[in-house]
């Protein structure tokens, strides 16, 4: 037998070439990340939708059944003097900017204006956000996952990674703050409520920023739509379910 220890080569990204493990719900053409690669040549790999970016699989394949495949290019602009990654909503101007920090910056950002908080957290970012005198700072737990940023009107701008997210409304105010009971997959605001998708339920809050309800969800959301005056949450494997 061949040896699983550790080999470089983690953390590329993948897509799948061929059906074989489609009866583990991954299809040919499934995308994602290279977590572990052994001596052997097979390789752990974490799956996900190509159009969402929503993982639904993590197995060990052989190597030969995947191809390198360059990254996404990123939404918004790189302001590469300042390291930061800005992300601009054109229906309100307002943009929102990430830098990298490290542990002891957290340590040292004055608590009030740390807005989401993970034990063990592995990663840290300060939040710069128009209308803010002083950045924010976040942390998280995920190597691969990056924070999901949504702002929503000129008021206010949604912030989410692994299992918190929380509302900071302009001037740095924050509006709104809650743990998840499962990781966050994605942001979606509309007209009078936010919904924060997760792999196991939808948290929607109202405009007000009080919870409308949270619902749970029979398998992982890829998208979530207004239809007919509800909230209707299409999973991975193409179902539907209406929520609210």
């Amino acid at each position: 037998m061949g040896s699983r220890s550790a080999m470089p080569g983690r953390y590329r990204r993948v897509q799948v070439t061929t059906d074989k493990y489609a009866h583990l719900r991954v299809p040919e053409g499934a995308v994602g990340y290279v977590i572990e690669a052994y001596e052997d040549g097979t390789c752990e790999i974490e799956l996900s939708d190509p159009a969402t970016g929503i993982s639904f699989a993590q197995l060990v394949v052989a190597g030969s059944d995947l191809v390198d495949i360059p990254e996404p290019a990123p939404t918004g602009e790189i302001d590469r003097a300042k390291g930061r990654h800005a992300i601009a909503e054109p229906a309100t101007g307002s943009v929102v900017s990430v830098r990298p920090m490290t542990s002891a910056e957290f340590e040292a950002w004055p608590r009030p204006l740390r807005v989401i908080v993970h034990e063990h957290a592995k990663r840290f970012g300060s939040l710069s956000l128009d209308g803010c005198v002083q950045d924010l700072a976040i942390s998280w737990r995920s190597e691969l996952v990056e924070p999901v940023l949504r702002p929503r009107r000129r008021a206010e701008v949604w912030v989410g990674v692994d299992q918190r997210a929380a509302c900071v409304a302009r001037g740095g105010t924050i509006a709104a703050s809650i743990g998840l009971a499962s990781n966050l997959l994605d942001i979606a605001c509309f007209d009078d409520c936010v919904a924060l998708l997760c792999e196991t339920e939808v948290v929607v809050f109202n405009d007000d920023h009080s919870i409308r309800g949270i619902f749970g969800i029979s398998n992982i959301p890829q998208g979530i739509s207004r239809q007919a005056g509800r909230l209707v949450v299409t999973l991975v494997d193409g179902r539907h379910e209406v929520i609210g």
